[in-house]
Order: structure tokens, then sequence, then C-alpha cells
């Protein structure tokens, strides 16, 4: 780089820092990056069986010891933001080399949690007679709270103050204070009980009633507390409001700010992850019912009933949204949240939402014979919960904020994972062409398999919103007003008007109240795939054989639409594309590939 004039020094990271251009796209480094993670987990069983008569004991207990190491550095190469403060176009500030901010991480202190769960149980299958038997059992989960080696984790309780850090402002307590010798409260009310039946219907082994009931409980997961790795005073930040710009032709000085050591550790508008003081552990009641009926010796039908109640769910909520005033604007939306000025949002980890799920599930299952075989599955089905997670990822922030964050009631809703309706078949057929034919033909066309699976979907729900903030509360999830029917026909939808955006109003700004709308109420696009494949098996000698792979996925290349939102939030009414498709599902677009695999 010298030899282009960059001769400033090393900026102490190997990597390009984040480039935000506001409305459009990122590029650069991870804000998450050069981290490092060790998780150990220690597990003790020991199960005792106990078989007399028609019943069947079962007693055991299982303890889990985590260990889980953490250290990371987020945003070690910094963030540059451009929204557009010097032109008004964030695109035209981009080409001109412009920066709105820039921030900086300083590398996280490593960080040591523990977490112990120690599981009884007790279960009793008992064998009425030879066409009913009864299941009973009760599981008690202890989940102690995860604790820090170091005491390195943070809590907020009003008005109290520190002794371990006693430069904190008052409210921010840590690990350790009098009164949060742990994060949470140990939940001692985990008993989780356990029915089920089964029953032989007519007696002759072909049509089966079985059913069940239980309670599941979840415990507060250890990369959770990872927020708390990045929260002051175990990381500090630097921010600089006005970076220098990309001056082209390029001066040689540092478009970094240089060494910014923050003057204190816990500096105004501090921003806050906390986990609620009074959470308990989130549980799910389940119930099924489900007939089943062999039609032939192999072809079986199934039907069942599902259901899932969801209470005490892990979400987020703002503590301190900011106070309307009458003068009350965008800019003083941090000076009018209660706690300033020590404190800035405060994001609450809290286990106050709840779901419930019922679902009709058919399946038909043909089992291989006469060279084919296949398995069909349809649910009907509907998902409402109060706020949603994404599959898979749960921290704090991650997943939907309430739109008023002191009465759930209005958040209510179609679940973001709801899919109304799901059919997914797959298929094997081995061609009969030349199958029993020898010599020559046999060889060559003979002895191929025809493989498939179809999966056919309707729409997730989409999430309407308008980020601009009109009610100025300082919580960029409000929503607009609704004045029609949101869901257009499905001859007038298009990737460019997929649901009617005239059926939205947005809320006058400073009207001190939420929009109308109700949280998910639009569907958002289908998904329709179908992969095939076309097996050969050739044998060479006894113990060696060549297989010929064709492969197809998305054989007749239907295009799938991610729903709008992501890194331009088509789902956003203040957006230039508000109500765009504008992402396929990725990976979902036609490919083929062949394969040739010789084993012996």
């Amino acid at each position: 780089p010298r030899s282009f004039g960059f001769t400033f020094p090393s900026l102490g990271t190997p990597n390009f820092p984040l480039i935000s251009i506001s409305g459009l796209t990122a590029f650069g480094t991870s804000f998450e990056t050069d981290g490092l993670r060790r998780d150990n987990i220690y597990q003790f069983k020991n199960h005792l069986t106990y078989i007399r008569g028609r019943y069947s004991i079962k007693t055991g207990v299982d303890v889990f010891r985590n260990l889980f190491n953490l250290q990371e550095n987020n945003n070690l190469a910094g963030t540059f933001s451009i929204t557009g403060g010097v032109t008004g176009n964030p695109v035209a500030d981009f080409l001109l080399g412009q920066p709105s901010h820039f921030t900086q991480g300083s590398p996280g202190e490593p960080a040591f949690f523990r977490s112990t769960y120690a599981q009884p149980y007790i279960q009793d299958d008992f064998r009425i007679n030879n066409r009913l038997t009864l299941n009973f059992g009760l599981r008690y989960e202890l989940n102690l709270p995860v604790s820090e080696r170091r005491n390195g984790m943070i809590a907020f309780r009003p008005g109290e103050k520190s002794q371990i850090y006693p430069n904190a402002p008052r409210g921010l307590l840590f690990q350790g204070d009098p009164g949060v010798e742990q994060i949470v409260p140990t939940d001692k009310n985990n008993l989780a009980p356990r029915v089920g039946f089964a029953f032989d219907v007519f007696g002759d082994g072909k049509t089966s009633l079985r059913g069940g009931y239980g309670i599941y409980f979840d415990a507060l997961l250890g990369t959770l507390y990872g927020n708390f790795v990045t929260s002051t005073p175990f990381t500090v930040a630097a921010n600089a409001p006005t970076p220098r710009n990309f001056a082209d032709p390029f001066s040689g000085a540092s478009p970094f700010v240089g060494n910014l050591d923050p003057t204190t550790l816990f500096p105004n508008l501090l921003s806050l992850n906390v986990i609620d003081p009074n959470y308990e552990s989130p549980d799910a009641q389940q119930w099924n019912l489900t007939v089943q009926r062999e039609i032939t010796k192999d072809f079986v039908v199934e039907a069942s009933y599902v259901g899932t109640k969801g209470t005490h769910l892990p979400g987020t909520v703002v503590l301190n949204t900011a106070v309307f005033s009458p003068t009350a604007t965008a800019q003083n939306v941090e000076q009018r949240r209660p706690f300033a000025p020590a404190f800035g949002r405060i994001l609450n980890y809290q286990s106050t939402f709840n779901s419930n799920y019922h679902g009709l599930q058919l399946t038909a299952n043909k089992r291989f014979s006469r060279g084919f075989s296949f398995l069909a599955a349809y649910t009907f089905s509907k998902t409402i919960d109060d706020g949603s997670f994404p599959t898979g990822r749960r921290a704090i922030g991650i997943g939907t904020i309430p739109q008023d964050q002191k009465d759930l009631r209005n958040e209510r809703g179609l679940s973001a994972l709801d899919a109304r309706h799901r059919f997914v078949v797959s298929y094997l057929y081995e061609l009969p062409f030349f199958r029993s034919q020898k010599g020559v033909l046999g060889k060559i066309f003979g002895g191929f398999q025809f493989n498939g699976i179809t999966t056919i979907q309707t729409g997730r729900p989409i999430l309407i919103q308008d980020s601009s903030d009109p009610n100025l509360d300082g919580v960029a999830s409000d929503r607009p007003d609704l004045i029609g029917n949101p869901n257009l026909p499905r001859g007038e939808r298009t990737p460019n008007r997929f649901f009617n955006t005239s059926a939205f109003a947005r809320v006058p700004a400073r009207a001190n109240r939420f929009g109308n709308a109700g949280r998910n109420i639009v569907t958002g696009p289908g998904y329709n795939n179908t992969d095939v494949s076309l097996f050969k098996r050739i044998a060479v000698r006894e113990r060696a054989n060549i297989e010929l792979r064709w492969e197809v996925f998305n054989v007749f290349n239907t295009p799938n639409f991610e729903n709008p939102n992501g890194g331009v939030p088509s789902n956003d009414i203040a957006s230039p594309v508000f109500g765009s498709l504008l992402n396929i599902v990725p990976n979902s677009e036609r490919i083929m590939q062949f394969a040739v695999r010789f084993s012996f």
C-alpha cells in the first residue's frame, strides 16, 4: 500500500472496516470477528429399568455441567456509517467519500461462563392388556443460573449503587454486588409431567390410536450471556461523529480516528443489554392424538392433531422508551428516556411472551416394494404468538421488538414462523426398462433409479413497520395505520408490488400514538421446489461397483422469493421500495450436477 501513498501507521487489526450505506448495503468485515470460543460439556447419566409383570419402570438422572469460555471482539475493525448527512443522499455521500460516523470497539475481555443442570425422572409403562398400554412419567428440571467465574456479568436495578464498580452509574450492578449473587433467580418449579396411551382399536394390529400430553422446559442459554462480554466496562468503544473523509486524490491521512481513549468507562447515555431479574424458565405444553391405519402390508396412513402452548417465552423489550412531550423531536430522544442522562436505550431480555400452535398432520407411507416407494405429508396449521425469534437464534435484541413495550396483548398475531399449508412428498422408483436384461443392454440401459422430493408451502407472515418512529419514543418498530385490505388477489401480485401498499397509511408525526395495523397481517410469498435425481449402479466385480449420478435441484427453476425485509427493508412503509420482493431464497436457482463414484 505504501507504493500508492498509504503511509499511515498500522491500524492494529488485519481486517478491512465495515462500510454501511444507509438503505442500500454494507460491505467489509463482519461486525463480529476474531472471536474465540470453547464449549466443554460434562455429562453424567444413571438409568435403571425395572420390569415386573405388566409394569416397566424406568428411573434415573441426567446431570450436565457446561463450561463456556468466550472472548469476542465486536467491531474491532471499525464501522463507517454513511447516512447522507452531507448531501442528503447516502449513495452520493459514499461516492464523495463522506462518512457520517465512525465507531470502533476494543478487544473484549475473556469470560468464563459456568452452568449446571440436574434432571431426575421416573416413568412407568403399564400394559393393561394386549390392546392398551398407558404411560405415566414425571421429570424435575433444576437448571441453575449461569455464572461467570470473574463476576463478569451486569444487571440493572434502578436506584441501587454498585460496590464492585463505585464509579458505575446508579442502577448498573454486577454479579457479586449485594443482592446480585446471580443474575436471575433459580427456578425451582420446573415439574414436567408426562402421560400417554397406545390402543389397538380393533385388536387386529392394523388400526392404532395414540395420544399424549407433556410439559417441557427450556434452560436460559449460556450463549445469551455473550452479550455481557461486549458491555461496559468489559469493553469500550470509540466514537467519532465527524470522521475524516476519503478525499480523492488520497491525502495520506488515516481516515481512522486514531487513538481515542475514552475519558471514562461509563459515559453518559450508556446502552445496556440485561436479563430480567424475574426471568422464569420457558415452558411448552404439548399434546397430540394420532390414528394410524395399515391399508396393506406396505401402505400406512396416519392422521394427527398436534398442539403446543408456550408460556414464559423469552423476548426483548425496551425498558426505557422516550417520554413524549410538547417539545419532543427525533434529536432529543435520548434526553427524554427515563434514567437519562446516565443511560441510553436499555434492552431487557424477559420471559413474558406466549405462543399457541394447532396443526392437522396427514401422512401416507408406501414402503418400498415392487420397485416403488413414497412418503407424503401434509400439514394444515396455525401459529399465534406475541413475539417471534428467528429459527435457531436467541440473543438480546434478536427477533421482534414490540411496538408497545408495556402491553404485549397488542402484539398478539400470526407468528413469523406460521405456514398455513405445507405439503412434502418424497419418492423412489426403480425404472423397469431392461431391469432383467442381461449382457451389454442390461448394463447400459438397466438398473436406473429415479428419486425426488417436492415441497410446496404457503407464505409466512410479513411484519409491516414504520422505522421513522413517528411517535418519537425511540423504538423503530412502530406499525402504520391500516385503511384497507393489505393482501392482493393472487393474479395481481408481482415482485414489484406483492401486497397492497395503499392499504397502509403513516401515522402523523408527533401524533403520540401507535399505528392500528396488527402484527403480521400480510402473507408473504410461498415456496415451491422439486429436486430430482437419477442413479445407476454398475457392478464391476463382486465387491466393486460404479455409481453414476445426475442430480437437479429446483428442476423447474421456480423463483422462490424471500419475505420483504433485510438490508433494504421493503416491509417498511418509509422505504422507497415498500411492497417489493427484492431477494430470492439463497441457492434456490436451478442447479445441475453430475458425479461418478467408484466403490470397492
